[in-house]
């Protein structure tokens, strides 16, 4: 009866990895491209990113004019601050009919403009896009869901069907050298196999929002449709405190669907990631309609967030985190590779035969 089992979860392990394996590869590859991008994005595209450290920073105001200056009055959607001293801060726009955005990089202490990039151009920004939704928006979030519930299914059939009858446990570890693809299939599988179904469970979490509906409750941003012009998001940047301006992380500037400016400050340094302040501001009126504040009320710092996307992207576990994910992002694409050459192989000398 086991041995008929094992049969057929071999065959569902084997159909669905030839069919639906390449989803997975896709992810992996992915993955293991933008474990590092913090680190890489400024070597490889160091005439944007680069920049030489000075005492001050420009003033904010003079940077988004000079910005605006440069892309002769388009709009835009977010400016990220430079976590590092030596990067470049980036402002997002999307000319009309584009794919993606486009990015803008402006020296933080001269308040030149770097220079431009679409976004399609920048392979840790489309790699970010195929790994979260495969580049199919939210139906493409929620299959990337799904595959972190095969990939769990995976690790469990494939520990089934290895797993040695009586006390062999250790003979099979020790023929998996001498198995050739199949043994590195099997060995990767084993000794990677739980941090893969780690990885996949929380992507799982995090592409269905699954701490935000179930998690703690939290307040929800207000969101008001309203137009609001260049002029009054200007004016809004004077409700920051000194403090905020420092440590600013992020503005999301107006758009169809929200009239309304967020503005977020880091508590200790240019980063979200140790709890933040957000306001939310009406331009029209210049007002703060709602303030969120990390060290008032936890609840109102996300959870995906401080949880569970470092630990998807290895980031809570510190250095040794970020490499077992590298190691992960490597695994899950030869784990196809190494699944798929066999069958293919033994099909091809069938034919031949």
């Amino acid at each position: 009866m086991v041995l008929v089992n094992k049969k057929v979860l071999y065959k569902w392990h084997k159909y669905l990895g030839l069919t639906l394996g390449l989803i997975l590869f896709i992810l992996g590859f992915s993955g293991t491209i933008i474990t590092y991008r913090d680190e890489l994005l400024p070597v490889l595209y160091s005439d944007l990113m680069q920049v030489r450290p000075q005492e001050h920073r420009a003033n904010l105001r003079d940077q988004i004019e000079s910005a605006r200056t440069y892309l002769k009055g388009q709009d835009f959607t977010h400016l990220y601050t430079a976590e590092t001293d030596d990067t470049s801060s980036l402002i997002f726009f999307r000319p009309e009919g584009a794919l993606l955005p486009h990015l803008l990089a402006i020296d933080p202490y001269t308040s030149e403009v770097r220079g431009t990039m679409p976004l399609i151009k920048n392979i840790f920004g489309v790699m970010i896009y195929v790994h979260a939704n495969l580049l199919l928006g939210k139906v493409g979030s929620w299959i990337v869901g799904i595959m972190g519930l095969l990939l769990t299914g995976f690790f469990i059939t494939g520990l089934i069907i290895w797993w040695p009858h009586e006390n062999h446990f250790l003979l099979k570890i020790r023929t998996l050298p001498k198995s050739g693809l199949r043994g590195l299939h099997r060995g990767l599988g084993l000794f990677l196999g739980l941090p893969l179904v780690f990885s996949a469970l929380t992507g799982f979490i995090l592409a269905f929002d699954l701490m935000e509906k179930f998690g703690p409750s939290k307040p929800k941003e207000i969101v008001q449709i309203q137009t609001c012009n260049y002029e009054d998001q200007i004016k809004s940047l004077d409700l920051l405190s000194d403090e905020q301006k420092k440590n600013l992380v992020s503005i999301h500037f107006c758009s169809p669907k929200n009239g309304f400016m967020k503005l977020s400050s880091g508590l200790h340094e240019r980063s979200g990631h140790d709890g933040y302040i957000r306001l939310i501001v009406d331009p029209k009126t210049q007002t703060v309609v709602q303030k969120f504040d990390t060290t008032v009320d936890p609840e109102t710092w996300s959870m995906n967030a401080i949880t569970i996307f470092p630990m998807h992207s290895g980031a809570y576990f510190g250095g040794i985190g970020r490499i077992l994910s590298f190691a992960c992002g490597i695994a899950l694409s030869i784990l196809y590779l190494t699944g798929i050459y066999p069958t293919l192989k033994k099909r091809l000398l069938k034919k031949d035969r």
